[in-house]
């Protein structure tokens, strides 16, 4: 007996267009590149298919696109059986062809199954997109209930946020659960090379051999090459180069500064085309000197392989609509890596508190108070709501700090090392050091060598300084006036209303793009200490 063929959707070719392209809105610079980045073809009526299989429904009600996020294109299916499917496709540079994807798909079944945290329930997937019938490479997941930056957050009291907080804390406690027992990305055994499928999973280490799904886990999962995006991009997918995973975390941010050193030589670049190389050169060679000498500060579980969610904010958790604001689900899992547990356990990026109308205020060990404004009446009621925003922005950035000092040693440890380090975003740095320029990881590794006295694992070792008098006085120099260009450049971009790369919504653009014709007239290149930033060919996040 033959299955009765799944009912699905009708599209025009008009409308496939629609589902193929970004339609989100218009770059104000380089858009022929940002749209071709973001163009993805596949099969709309096999797509519907796969996921109504995946839920068990016989028909497709609905198939529309519903997100355009950094990294992928989001599209909702409604099946006849009343349930939902999200269906995920990547862009082109959204990480490694293939391996982004598995990985992806194996982190949220172990954060799951195995951790048992709120990560969406995968229904089917594929990573390789020239061995299925889609066309593309693709995750069905299940919809998880509810909405993110839920609408009453300028109106929640302290105890609504503490709900939230709380649970948060415990899924990030639940991430130091598992003894992982190297760096890298996680994926399922048979995703990865037959070498590293010999590897344990866990290290000798830790407590999971009383846990019996941690125990599942160890035949279940390996550990393979690094994922996140950042250092797969441009060329770097050809570049011959160490993409783990590492046995440590010194050869994991030897290897950032290794890869940055194959992209040099790979991409042709002599002392002639890129006059700063033996400067880049002298700062990788200085970073190489340090990092050995800095790692050994972390010892014992303070260095040990960690996963944790890559990018945790109000954009990535799921509330519910109304009730207590408990956790429904955490979603945006591509990046995901396993890294040393003091780069990992840093606090939230998505939850730091950045003041603009109300007063920052010194954390203190005792618990934080929710203090709403005071006196609003002077202010527009759009101003009174964002200060309410920033009043509670405040108070989750206080009261998170405070109970991870409360409940969690080891991670209070972690983050009272100076900020200005930023370990955790030196690897990172490092791989785009090329591209963005050295001020990011010349300002962190100053910052380390300023601090060095201070710490005292490091006292024994003598500070590993890489330059010159004359040479520091040069890159601080050059390092101001790329500070003084990034506030001039984001001061435009506040005047100019885009919201990252030049990009802005369809009903502004002609206006926008007018206006900054105008202002590329008034710019003034030596004042603002660059060229104007909204011209094609300049510097594009996601392109470069």
């Amino acid at each position: 007996m033959h299955s009765r063929p799944i009912s699905v959707v009708p599209f025009t070719s008009g409308e496939k267009f629609e589902l193929f392209n970004f339609t989100a809105g218009r770059w104000l610079y380089n858009e022929s590149e940002q749209n071709a980045a973001r163009h993805v073809e596949f099969d709309v009526e096999a797509l519907q298919a796969l996921a109504c299989q995946a839920l068990g429904a016989t028909a497709c009600l609905k198939f529309k696109k519903v997100y355009e996020l950094e990294e992928q294109r989001i599209f909702l299916l409604k099946g006849n059986n009343g349930k939902d499917a999200l269906i995920r496709i990547p862009f082109s540079f959204a990480g490694p062809p293939k391996l982004a994807t598995a990985s992806e798909v194996a982190t949220m079944e172990f954060m799951r199954d195995v951790l048992g945290l709120p990560a969406p329930r995968v229904l089917g997937w594929s990573a390789d997109a020239t061995r299925n019938s889609i066309g593309a490479e693709y995750i069905i997941v299940e919809r998880v209930p509810g909405t993110i930056y839920p609408a009453r957050w300028p109106t929640l009291n302290a105890d609504q946020i503490d709900i939230f907080l709380s649970d948060l804390l415990d899924i990030e406690t639940a991430f130091e659960r598992a003894p992982f027992s190297q760096i890298g990305s996680l994926f399922f055994a048979e995703d990865v090379d037959p070498e590293l499928q010999s590897r344990p999973l866990f290290s000798d280490q830790g407590e999971h051999r009383s846990d019996a799904r941690l125990l599942a886990a160890a035949d279940k999962y390996r550990v393979g090459p690094l994922v996140d995006e950042e250092w797969w991009r441009e060329g770097r997918v050809d570049t011959e180069a160490d993409h783990g995973p590492w046995p440590d975390a010194t050869s994991y941010y030897l290897a950032a500064a290794k890869l940055e050193l194959a992209w040099l030589k790979h991409s042709g670049f002599t002392d002639t085309t890129h006059p700063l190389l033996p400067m880049y050169h002298r700062l990788i060679d200085s970073y190489r000197q340090t990092i050995p000498k800095l790692m050994p500060m972390f010892t014992g579980n303070s260095n040990a392989p960690t996963i944790w969610h890559p990018s945790i904010s109000l954009s990535s958790i799921v509330f519910p609509w109304e009730g207590d604001l408990h956790i429904n689900g955490l979603i945006n899992w591509r990046n995901t890596i396993i890294g040393p547990y003091f780069a990992q356990a840093s606090f939230p990026k998505g939850l730091i508190h950045r003041p603009s109308m109300v007063p920052e205020v010194p954390l203190e060990m005792e618990k934080p108070e929710l203090e709403l404004p005071a006196d609003t009446g002077p202010y527009s009621i759009e101003e009174q709501q964002k200060m309410h925003i920033e009043s509670r922005w405040l108070y989750v950035h206080q009261a998170y700090q405070y109970l991870i000092t409360k409940t969690n040693k080891r991670r209070a440890y972690i983050q009272s090392l100076p900020g200005t380090w930023q370990l955790d975003m030196l690897p990172p740095m490092m791989v785009r050091c090329s591209t963005d320029g050295f001020y990011d990881i010349f300002d962190a590794l100053v910052s380390i060598w300023d601090d060095w006295d201070r710490i005292e694992a490091l006292t024994e070792e003598p500070c590993p300084v890489g330059f010159s008098s004359d040479e520091i006085t040069f890159l601080s120099e050059a390092s101001m006036r790329n500070k003084i260009y990034r506030h001039n450049s984001e001061q435009l971009r506040l005047e100019v209303g885009e919201f990252g790369d030049g990009f802005v919504i369809d009903d502004s653009y002609d206006e926008t793009k007018k206006r900054c014709a105008l202002l590329a007239e008034q710019w003034d290149e030596e004042e603002k200490c660059g060229p104007f930033p909204y011209q094609d060919g300049m510097f594009s996040s996601f392109l470069s």
